[in-house]
């Protein structure tokens, strides 16, 4: 199991950007501590998943429940956030790559409710076109970050951290595999 922590002590940094008000709130409140667990996506994140991709596409614009499986296909590439006490996933946040998942329809859908919202913006939607041709040579890569509404914004950097990680690991494993092969074949 794939799992790393993240311990909300960062969280009593200096709110001086708060408001007064806010401050004597919370200062009357009990501190609550949670722990943060990262993990790969598992199968049993199915759910949680396929409901993030909900609130992030709409259930009739994108098929969520092929997304999220498409998610849970290349799990040592983003992480879901949980705490010790749920299995729960809280947050989502991984990147597909729309070129070599091109040939699914949801990514297709995905395209296509992209270029449709692009059309306010002509030349965005221009690049978008061309990137998006089978033929294109640059490999986009579809961040999905999605997390409940009263997540801590501060586990987003490690998030980000730990996908760069990710990524290049993968491409390094890549790497390796093709000189593999290439010393295998001579």
């Amino acid at each position: 199991m794939n799992k790393r922590k993240i311990d909300n002590d960062m969280m009593d940094e200096d709110n001086s950007d708060r408001g007064s008000d806010a401050m004597e709130d919370l200062s009357n409140a009990s501190d609550v501590r949670v722990e943060f667990e990262f993990f790969d996506p598992k199968q049993q994140d199915f759910h949680n998943i396929k409901n993030f991709m909900n609130h992030l596409f709409g259930p009739d614009k994108v098929n969520t429940s092929e997304l999220a499986d498409l998610i849970l296909s290349q799990p040592l590439i983003g992480s879901t956030i949980k705490t010790d006490d749920d299995d729960d996933a809280l947050a989502i946040f991984t990147v597909l790559n729309i070129n070599v998942h091109d040939n699914k329809p949801c990514i297709r859908q995905i395209k296509d409710y992209i270029l449709s919202n692009a059309s306010k913006n002509p030349e965005f939607q221009k690049v978008a076109s061309t990137l998006f041709r089978p033929d294109s040579p640059q490999h986009i890569g579809l961040l999905l970050n999605e997390r409940l509404i009263n997540m801590p914004v501060q586990l987003i950097p490690p998030m980000y951290k730990m996908l760069s990680e990710e990524l290049q690991w993968a491409i390094d494993d890549v790497i390796f595999i093709l000189k593999s092969k290439v010393i295998y074949l001579f």
